[in-house]
């Protein structure tokens, strides 16, 4: 019975050559895809971690609408590693054909993120 199976196999492949080899070329390129995507991760995660740490970004930050009481900075301050920072405007000094009504969303004052 595996022997008739086998044969009938064969016959279907050989029948349809280029397609079953098509069918292969699709599978090998997928498989490719995968696996170079799946061997570059941590490739990326370093890439990215680095440039994090080097740009000095902020990991969480927070903002109020109605503002913070000096009991909440202080314990914000008290927090292990944490480190107020100042909000640069990247585009400040650059000149743009369009002027836009916004210009920083998010404004901090002068005093640090209070």
């Amino acid at each position: 019975m595996k022997s008739s199976y086998w044969k009938i196999v064969l016959r279907t492949i050989k029948g349809s050559l280029m397609r079953y080899l098509a069918i292969l070329a699709i599978i090998a390129l997928g498989v490719g895809f995968f696996s170079g995507l799946k061997s570059t991760k941590p490739a990326f995660m370093k890439t990215g971690t680095d440039y994090i740490r080097n740009q000095a970004l902020f990991d969480f930050r927070i903002l109020s609408t109605i503002g913070f009481d000096e009991e909440d900075i202080e314990k914000i301050r008290t927090l292990p590693e944490v480190i107020f920072g100042r909000h640069r405007d990247p585009k400040k000094g650059k000149r743009r054909k369009r002027r836009s009504r916004f210009r920083r969303p998010f404004p901090y004052n002068d005093e640090g993120n209070q």
